[in-house]
């Protein structure tokens, strides 16, 4: 599992998780911004690389807020575990990495008492 101890180790999140109150200010410091946008109901969220080398998380605002918290996660995770090693990444089916990124997600939101997800929770999320 060398994979999640990387998001759950990785700076970023230990900085989130020990300073909630800084959320956004520390996410600028990293270049990542957090939009809600309206999205087709199939989409729960996606991330992409914008001008600057500003990261972007994209997050479904029909969503509540514990599946939005969940999104954010799931997205955060390819950001720190999967786009640091690659610039592009598309996906458009639900894979092995797709459904890894739900399990770490589902994980940290348990064990923080913020959500439960059920399985199969993110419809389609792409980035």
């Amino acid at each position: 599992m060398k994979e999640t101890s990387k998001l759950t180790e990785s700076e970023l999140f230990q900085l989130l998780m020990n300073n909630p109150g800084l959320f956004e200010d520390i996410l600028a410091a990293y270049n990542v911004r957090v939009k809600l946008e309206q999205l087709d109901p199939e989409i729960d969220g996606f991330i992409y690389k914008g001008p600057k080398d500003t990261y972007f998380i994209v997050i479904n605002q029909d969503l509540d807020g514990p599946h939005r918290l969940f999104v954010f996660i799931h997205e955060l995770y390819h950001l720190i575990c999967e786009l640091s090693e690659q610039k592009i990444i598309l996906r458009l089916a639900r894979n092995a990495k797709e459904k890894f990124a739900d399990r770490e997600a589902r994980m940290i939101c348990r064990q923080n008492q913020s959500y439960k997800v059920a399985e199969g929770t993110t419809k389609y999320c792409a980035y």
